[in-house]
């Protein structure tokens, strides 16, 4: 038999109450925002980066449309690959299943940009850093600078 002790389960619920109002309290800011290009995509798919997930809207026919949502802490690796006009940003997911997401013909510049900010994002999970009360601008150019590749030369 299982007892439940008042006190403690009530306490139990007002700390869990909390914190879903604090998840409620966060912003959800959109930070950057891109869309392949049309007419290379003739349903052009979006990538949407907020603080701490990435949306993925892929647009298959007319009012049709697929949306992932990746949480920073779950991206393991994202990859520009970049030809002479276009480029296409692969996110590779570490949960549930290994699996990657791909958007194709997107301007160079916004990809790489996209790339810097997610990888930005990624280290300020890491190191546990609250971003919510930033100024977006000012907030944009710490993450691109965090998330730039650096060679060791």
């Amino acid at each position: 038999m299982v007892q439940i002790y008042p006190n403690l389960n009530n306490k139990y619920i007002q700390l869990e109450g909390e914190k879903i109002d604090n998840l409620l309290k966060k912003p959800r800011r959109v930070l950057y925002k891109i869309s392949s290009v049309f007419p290379f995509d003739l349903f052009p798919n979006e990538l949407v980066i907020n603080e701490n997930q990435v949306n993925v809207i892929k647009r298959r026919f007319f009012l049709s449309e697929d949306i992932e949502t990746v949480l920073i802490k779950d991206i393991q690796l994202v990859v520009v690959e970049t030809a002479p006009f276009f480029a296409s940003l692969d996110i590779e997911i570490l949960k549930p299943l290994s699996k990657s997401i791909v958007i194709d013909y997107l301007w160079v510049d916004e990809a790489l940009k996209a790339r810097r900010i997610i990888q930005g994002l990624r280290a300020v999970e890491k190191e546990g850093i609250d971003i919510a009360n930033q100024p977006v601008n000012e907030l944009l150019k710490k993450l691109e600078i965090i998330g730039k590749v650096r060679y060791n030369t």
